[in-house]
């Protein structure tokens, strides 16, 4: 990385304020103290139907997982957030991505 963009995490919020949910980057070293004390909520990349010809494959049914969790953790701190939350617990069958046409 050069230095004018350091490493940097993502940090999500729920404002029952305005009903809504912001994504802040924030540098890594900045919030390295609080990622070592914080309850972790691990996604893996290793799972066999996410790979591809070049590795991993960050698709629908990835986003779905991250965006799940996300929510529900967010619903452990805001309860009123259980009752709207309607997303899938099963995982979303993948459609095999198509390899581009040789010209």
């Amino acid at each position: 990385m050069s230095p004018s963009h350091p490493i940097r995490s993502v940090l999500v919020d729920f404002s029952p304020d305005d009903e809504s949910i912001s994504l802040y980057q924030v540098k890594r070293v900045e919030v390295e103290n609080v990622i070592a004390h914080a309850l972790k909520y691990p996604v893996f990349f290793d799972e066999v139907a996410a790979r591809g010809d070049h590795g991993y494959l960050l698709d629908d049914e990835f986003a779905r997982r991250i965006g799940a969790g996300i929510l529900n953790a967010l619903a452990l701190s805001y309860p009123e957030l259980k009752a709207i939350i309607n997303t899938t617990n099963e995982p979303i069958p993948r459609t095999p991505t198509a390899s581009p046409s040789p010209e």
